[in-house]
């Protein structure tokens, strides 16, 4: 996070620096472009406004070229605007011996005949707004090269203002802004960008580790070689040990063993008792198919019980006429009572008849408190 701060501090700050320093070295290649025309012969000069030197222009004067590469050297200097830059620039490089030798040399040459006051007013006029008027003063011929060019010798001028060094909003530092501006939402974008891509590499991380965690390589998958030498070895020696089994005679016979004769096993299956069952006893119907659980008894009641039930479930039964020689006697002189309600006789009444058979039992069914004869009992007179 510190790193991607710092970042955005330096290209913020960076257009503003380098836009300084930019406007500085051109005010130094002006500088050495007007020192550089002094010192050359006219056909090799230059229009300052237009263009600059660069070394290959100087190849053949080795004098004027260590000059400019010493102009060369005040680009890495503090970048000056302003009024700091016209008083660098035209009087401060050109008076110290010690740190600028070859302008101090230089400019020491052209101090007696006035050609160094043309540079500086040149200089001057370079950063105000309108250059002063400069008028033509014919120099001597020297026998040197550089007294060769003609020296211009410019009128005194007073009243002279300084450009405004602040700089307009919309004017110098425009292209600053932009660039500022441009250099902070490609930052931001490229923040955005690398915090997405640290997380994209932290899922990944995350999912490598867990398959790592549960996908354990196999010993044996590093070295395939070592596990086929291994099988072919097993192999041959399978193929000995059943090579010798093969030339082995048994010397002793197995005996067989005897079988025995199987004998049926007896078991006695025993039948569990057949269960009881369930009778009661009833007395006089209690009208047509239905008997009263009041007329019911466990045991037969002589005189007074007339039908004998069995249980076949839990709420049915079936059920035979059965009965004393008074209950048979009272069931012949009154049938319509005793026999007709749940009896159907397959012969004609007979009032004489010592017994009443049952042909074929009756069935009935217990709903509440009465048991309601489903199909009626068939019986004989005899």
């Amino acid at each position: 996070m510190k790193a991607w701060l710092f970042l955005g501090a330096l290209l913020l700050v960076f257009p503003m620096v380098y836009s300084q320093s930019g406007a500085f070295s051109d005010d130094v290649d002006y500088v050495a472009c007007l020192c550089v025309n002094d010192a050359l012969p006219k056909e090799k000069q230059k229009d300052c406004d237009s263009g600059t030197f660069d070394r290959k222009d100087l190849s053949e004067f080795s004098q004027t070229l260590a000059l400019f590469d010493e102009f060369q050297k005040l680009k890495k200097e503090n970048p000056k605007r302003g009024k700091d830059a016209i008083d660098f620039l035209s009087g401060t490089i050109f008076s110290i011996k010690a740190k600028y030798a070859k302008i101090y040399d230089f400019a020491e040459k052209r101090r007696k005949d006035g050609r160094l006051d043309v540079i500086r007013e040149k200089i001057e006029a370079h950063f105000y707004e309108s250059p002063p008027e400069a008028k033509e003063q014919v120099h001597p011929k020297d026998s040197s090269v550089e007294s060769q060019k003609e020296i211009q010798e410019p009128k005194k001028t007073t009243n002279m203002e300084l450009p405004d060094t602040q700089p307009d909003f919309f004017g110098a530092h425009f292209f600053e802004l932009i660039l500022s501006f441009l250099l902070l939402v490609i930052f931001v974008l490229l923040y955005f960008l690398n915090s997405k891509v640290t997380k994209v590499h932290g899922k990944q991380k995350k999912q490598s580790d867990q398959k790592a965690l549960v996908v354990q390589p196999s010993s044996s998958g590093d070295n395939p070689r070592a596990d086929n030498s291994k099988f072919d070895r097993l192999e041959q020696e399978i193929s000995a040990l059943k090579n010798q089994l093969r030339d082995l005679k048994p010397s002793v016979s197995v005996a067989q063993p005897v079988k025995q004769e199987e004998r049926p096993v007896e078991v006695d299956f025993k039948l569990p008792p057949k269960p009881a069952e369930t009778v009661f006893f009833m007395a006089t119907p209690s009208g047509e198919k239905s008997f009263d659980v009041s007329a019911k008894s466990d045991q037969f009641r002589a005189t007074q019980s007339l039908y004998k039930f069995t249980l076949t479930g839990e709420e049915k039964a079936s059920f035979v006429f059965q009965s004393d020689d008074t209950g048979i006697r009272d069931s012949v002189n009154s049938p319509h009572i005793y026999i007709d309600p749940v009896c159907e006789p397959q012969n004609a009444l007979n009032q004489n008849a010592k017994r009443i058979t049952t042909v074929l039992a009756g069935s009935a069914e217990k709903r509440n408190d009465k048991w309601i004869v489903i199909t009626k009992a068939q019986i004989k007179y005899e």
